[in-house]
């Protein structure tokens, strides 16, 4: 696939190398029709461009996740998206500007090369030092809030470039040599790092594939025992625990679902991502981020891995049926890899997610179309200046001609909101869909389907991890289901009071938190048709039931969770606020508990009663929450959410720590410690 690509590359670049060996044949400016010095540096310039937003921005945001960019369910290599990228590059700055070129006088001529050598360093500058932490994206290429640029910053960004562009128009009217070594130097360092990241994005596809092969073999199939004790520990990516009063107050009928159900507000996850607040919620206080960091010999993939097989080993050598779906961050891969597990004779591992959406056909081509046309829309998005960023972006169409005619036939309230949920001017109304949910979504809706019971004594444990909480999107009121439009308007408009509970309002004046209610709302209806099912089946009461989430998400809903300061845009609590509810066997009543616990309590809760003086079998130490004894907490926050950044490493990048007090969650408990 590598060779391809570059193959591809050395045709499409073939052009320009031949225009700068002609140029320095030729004998004068007179009979060229302009000077040697500027054709090469005219060819230089648009070589470089063509390798900034054809190779390396494609391959640096691919290379950051490779495995998001491939669909499992049709296996092609994302490459492919980084040859289509640079043939558009190629086309844009190569093909068509050398035409015109070509036809041109000398001293149209001119211009042409200083505006190509311009723009070659300005849009480099621009990419390196301004076109970073814009948030996190998507594999759709879509921000998970709205990247907004303020006008001091877009000012800032602008007269930096205007100062960098006057500088290299001297430069260029001074010493276009030192102008030309500048540019091919650019060219040769761009190249170099995106072939870096090829290798890397290949070497990251050779387990990708086996893990496919061995995914598309094996049907899922949960167990549970009709006789036996069952323990189900359902991690709801991102949900949120203060929402929980909130969707009870507009489905009282949920509370009849979920009864036998201890909810607990006040819960604290050690971390504000995936990455951060998992492991202790699979292996226990033991896998905190500050006694992960404590264990710096050893690396954080290795770490997690131990966090991922901890509870599950334990039950298996108990004489547990063992079941693990969907484990997050296997090798610290962001898709889903089941090798892990190849260790346990008859230990069950299954990838569900994408396996039961019905229309999966038409989704993958929704995404593959993006990918397609938007890469390098996208490179064009990062380099250009702060102050175009909403026209380039517009609101994750970047300009797509389609997409923007289909808007024309509607309603004016919907033209800013296709294809994802990210409108400016309301919560309220959304055109298309976000694959993941709907992928998760027909996850947890086959769930009855899924389901097999059996007669054994044999005691059952199932893990499934689910992201329908995590990738948000706004649904159809009152149902809460995915519609291609949706207008909930009216239904927002006369059921206000839905956001009034336990004496404080939640707030929803925009899109993003309205999505993540709607996906909270969604996951709660589906879970519990769930449990309707087991209550039909006779399995709802040996069966101990564990709902958590790995980590909450910072909205500013709440106005107790909101800290003085917002550094990185960390500073609300509801990042590390995430939904813990368990039900015991025979549990009857709903119950609310205001006491102070932590998602890192998932372990001991899952074998309580079960597995007397549980023992890490990795660390040799008892399993114990007497990290709870000194009433102090420390968490750790950090926008650095991806496995790629830390494969490495025997620590968490630096971020920022908070330490919290044990108590009802609220900022006055919380302190910044760095």
């Amino acid at each position: 696939q590598i060779v391809v690509l570059f193959a591809g590359g050395v045709l499409v670049l073939a052009p320009a190398v031949r225009h700068l060996l002609a140029a320095r044949g030729a004998e004068s400016k007179e009979k060229t029709g302009g000077g040697r010095a500027e054709t090469i540096l005219f060819w230089l310039g648009m070589l470089c461009l063509t390798i900034l937003t054809g190779l390396l921005i494609p391959s640096a945001l691919i290379g950051s996740s490779p495995t998001e960019f491939v669909n499992i369910s049709a296996y092609v290599n994302p490459l492919r998206w980084m040859l289509n990228a640079l043939l558009v590059a190629a086309g844009t700055f190569l093909l068509w500007p050398g035409v015109f070129y070509a036809l041109v006088g000398a001293q149209s001529k001119k211009k042409m090369a200083c505006a190509a050598w311009v723009l070659s360093v300005v849009f480099a500058l621009n990419y390196m030092f301004f076109g970073v932490n814009r948030g996190v994206i998507s594999n759709q290429l879509i921000y998970d809030t709205y990247p907004e640029v303020t006008r001091q910053a877009g000012m800032v960004n602008l007269l930096t470039l205007l100062a960098v562009a006057g500088a290299c128009w001297v430069l260029w009217r001074k010493r276009k040599s030192a102008a030309r070594i500048v540019c091919l130097a650019m060219c040769a360092g761009m190249l170099a790092m995106s072939i870096g990241n090829a290798f890397a994005i290949q070497a990251s596809m050779g387990g990708l594939k086996k893990n496919i092969a061995i995914a598309e073999k094996s049907e899922p199939r949960i167990v549970l025992s009709k006789t036996g004790k069952n323990v189900v520990v359902l991690m709801m990516d991102r949900a949120i625990g203060s929402y929980v009063r909130y969707l009870f107050n507009e489905k009282p009928e949920l509370e009849k679902q979920f009864a036998g159900f201890t909810w607990y507000p006040n819960t604290l996850s050690f971390g504000a991502r995936t990455i951060s607040g998992v492991p202790s919620l699979l292996g226990g206080y033991e896998y905190t981020p500050e006694e992960m960091n404590k264990r710096n010999t050893m690396l954080m993939k290795d770490k997690h891995n131990e966090a991922l097989l901890v509870v599950p080993d334990l039950f298996y050598h108990h004489g547990w049926d063992v079941t693990v779906c969907d484990p997050p961050y296997v090798n610290y891969e962001s898709s889903l890899d089941l090798s892990l597990y190849d260790r346990y004779p008859g230990m069950k591992a299954f990838i569900t997610d994408g396996r039961y959406n019905p229309e999966l056909k038409q989704t993958i081509e929704e995404v593959e179309h993006i990918w397609k046309r938007n890469l390098f829309c996208y490179s064009l998005y990062q380099c250009a200046p702060l102050l175009m960023e909403e026209t380039l972006y517009a609101n994750g169409l970047y300009n797509e001609l389609d997409a923007l005619e289909r808007q024309r036939h509607m309603d004016e309230n919907y033209r800013e909101n296709y294809p994802k949920q990210y409108p400016h001017d309301g919560p309220s109304v959304a055109v298309g869909f976000d694959k993941g949910f709907v992928d998760a979504y027909w996850v947890m809706h086959s769930l009855p389907e899924i389901t097999e019971l059996v007669e054994k004594e044999k005691g059952v444990y199932l893990f499934l991890e689910n992201d329908m909480t995590h990738d948000d999107m706004l649904l159809a009121e009152p149902e809460y289901e995915f519609s291609w439009q949706v207008d909930n308007r009216e239904y927002d408009e006369t059921h206000q009071e839905r956001f009034q509970a336990g004496g404080e309002m939640l707030h929803w004046q925009n899109a993003t938190q309205m999505q993540h209610y709607h996906v909270n709302m969604a996951a709660f209806l589906q879970i519990g048709r769930w449990l309707d099912w087991m209550r039909e089946k006779g399995v709802y009461d040996n069966t101990r039931i564990i709902i958590v989430a790995d980590h909450g998400r910072g909205l500013a809903q709440l106005d107790r969770l909101l800290l003085p300061e917002d550094p990185d845009g960390m500073g609300d609590i509801m990042w590390v606020n995430p939904l813990l509810m368990v039900k015991d066997f025979d549990s009857r009543e709903f119950r609310v508990d205001e006491a102070f616990m932590t998602n890192a309590d998932v372990p001991l809760l899952s074998m309580e009663g079960l597995i007397e003086h549980p023992v890490n079998p990795f660390t040799g130490k008892e399993f114990t929450d007497a990290a709870k004894d000194g009433g102090k907490f420390h968490v750790y926050f950090s926008n650095e959410h991806s496995p790629e950044a830390h494969k490495q490493r025997t620590e968490y990048v630096p971020g920022l720590w908070y330490e919290f007090e044990e108590g009802p969650l609220s900022a006055e408990r919380c302190r910044r410690m760095n």
